[in-house]
């Protein structure tokens, strides 16, 4: 395993893998609706990886991870 792949792992974890991307990420102009946000909330609370998650994702401007919104 490279060390690019060993420092991804925590990846296989996340309460959200296999998940639809349809519910992290909104289409160009969309916006997330209430039931979404709730659904996404709900994976990021359960999640047992959900700091390595934040750290990954912070520079993101798009989509919701580690518990909301990116670009916020």
């Amino acid at each position: 395993m490279s060390s690019g792949a060993a420092s991804l792992a925590w990846m296989d974890q996340a309460e959200c893998q296999g998940a639809s991307d349809e519910i992290f990420f909104m289409g160009e102009g969309e916006h997330m609706r209430p039931g979404r946000f709730t659904v996404a909330a709900g994976y990021c609370a359960r999640c047992p990886v959900f700091f390595q998650c934040d750290e990954f994702s912070k520079n993101e401007r798009y989509g919701f991870s580690a518990g909301r919104l990116k670009g916020q």
